[in-house]
């Protein structure tokens, strides 16, 4: 029998990801544009694109809260899995 641990917020249906390395001013600028969509005359763009009425800036804290914590956890369980099946070793 299963029973929830926890629960999150919604979950997106498309996730914007861009390099760590990318400049402050690049990441602004991006996500300024991104939100730019949610208005009339750029909203059909969004919604033709990815189906979505609007963008929502977000952090992954914001979003996830300590999910992501638990997600941590489990790092490194997918290769002791795969470790456990491998003939090989």
């Amino acid at each position: 029998k299963l029973r929830p641990v926890t629960t999150i917020g919604p979950v997106p249906s498309h996730v914007f990801m861009v390099s760590a390395d990318m400049s402050d001013s690049t990441k602004n600028a991006l996500v300024d544009s991104l939100i730019k969509l949610n208005y009339d005359e750029h909203n059909s763009i969004l919604t033709d694109l990815y189906g979505a009425e609007a963008l929502v800036p977000t952090t992954t804290t914001m979003h996830i809260g300590e999910f992501g914590e638990f997600i941590n956890a489990l790092t490194g369980l997918d290769q002791k899995i795969l470790d456990k099946y491998d003939k090989s070793k």
